[in-house]
């Protein structure tokens, strides 16, 4: 075994004679950490501790995602390692803000929470829903994923908002005779009505979902999709697609499916936000016209004149031709004939149009006409009265 040299023995004195010092300066550089409230298991520093006089109010120390469950952690503040606060004045303090974490802790979030804010009853769903996306459906409503290609505007909605989704398939003019709309000749068609020189740009219009709710915005997924190359054969790979969560009435799900099926032109119509506004409003569609239905009238309603279609034979042969129809007219109902008519008649007596009969009217054919009320009308009788005669008087 080698012996230390001198000059390493000299070394080793020196550090040993300056331990005592260092560990003298770690101590004296503890404790000025630990008068400044630096310590691990210091109290938090002045600027963080509740002035006397106020209310702990829990605030939210990030941004918080909607439909979580909260956890104590999530209401940790990472500057001081305890549950984040703000101090109010008690007059500041509102009824609903939760001063209790008791109350707040496991909880899951109606919507996203933004940092820096107190919780309120709506910041939260009804106790008992469990997280995930399911507790952003509103209550007999379903959820579609769409996909926003699909489907313009509903990129810039937020959570919450609500909407209507239209569909339109334009009229396809390929096909049908240019010479004739709808059967009727095309001169007679435009000589009744010229608006129906258009007929064929028309679409149909349908409103498949009225009063829908965005439940997710938007989010980026990735989608695998196969793809065949003439190298590596069949390969599969993925492409990002954006897509929202909307939930929509239960009746609303197929026509919306069958929309995008058949690739119809689907669009957004937003829907106010203000709290007064009533959502029971509905957003009508239109169908295209055909040139046979009724024409509106002045009133706007569908009792206008229309068409009709009537065979016409001549020398030439038989062909059909378009004749104006006339307008529709409801029926009036005789305010003077009531039920109450109907149950006195007498049962001879031919229906009248008389709230009742005249006082004394009898079924009975009267045996002379002297012997008539005054007031009564002229008898239906089968045979003449007595005394009677068809030849004129002198």
């Amino acid at each position: 075994m080698r012996r230390p040299t001198p000059r390493r023995r000299r070394l080793s004195a020196r550090l040993t004679a300056a331990a005592p010092f260092a560990v003298l300066g770690a101590a004296l550089l503890l404790a000025l950490a630990w008068g400044m409230g630096w310590g691990p298991f210091s109290e938090a520093p002045k600027s963080f501790q509740q002035p006397e006089g106020t209310v702990a109010v829990p605030i939210s120390p990030r941004p918080i995602a909607a439909y979580k469950r909260l956890g104590l952690e999530d209401l940790i503040d990472p500057r001081t390692g305890r549950p984040a606060y703000v101090f109010l004045a008690p007059e500041n303090v509102r009824e609903e803000m939760k001063v209790e974490l008791k109350t707040i802790v496991g909880r899951v979030l109606r919507k996203e929470k933004p940092a820096g804010f107190a919780f309120t009853e709506r910041d939260f769903a009804p106790p008992g829903t469990p997280p995930g996306l399911s507790a952003g459906i509103p209550p007999g409503k379903r959820a579609m994923r769409l996909d926003i290609s699909k489907v313009p505007g509903l990129e810039e909605l937020r959570q919450g908002d609500r909407f209507d989704l239209i569909s339109t398939i334009p009229l396809d003019g390929a096909g049908l005779d240019e010479d004739a709309i709808g059967g009727i000749r095309r001169a007679d068609a435009l000589f009744l009505d010229p608006s129906l020189a258009n007929w064929t740009k028309q679409a149909t219009v349908e409103v498949i979902v009225q009063n829908g709710v965005l439940v997710e915005s938007v989010k980026t997924r990735t989608m695998p999709i196969s793809v065949s190359t003439l190298t590596s054969g069949q390969v599969t790979r993925t492409r990002p697609v954006q897509e929202v969560v909307v939930a929509i009435d239960p009746l609303e799900v197929a026509p919306l499916t069958q929309a995008i099926a058949t690739d119809a032109e689907l669009r957004s119509v937003i829907r106010s936000g203000h709290p007064d506004d009533p959502s029971d409003s509905v957003t009508p569609g239109a169908r295209p016209r055909s040139p046979l239905q009724s024409l509106p009238d002045d009133s706007g309603t569908n009792q206008g004149a229309g068409y009709r279609m009537v065979e016409a034979i001549d020398g030439t042969g038989r062909r059909y031709i378009a004749v104006r129809s006339a307008p529709q007219q409801p029926p009036v109902a005789n305010p003077e004939v009531t039920v109450e008519a109907f149950a006195d008649a007498p049962s001879g007596n031919p229906v009248p149009n008389l709230a009742a009969p005249p006082p004394g009217w009898s079924a009975a054919p009267p045996e002379t006409l002297a012997d008539a009320p005054a007031d009564a009308p002229l008898p239906d009788v089968a045979a003449p009265p007595p005394g009677w005669s068809p030849e004129p008087r002198p």
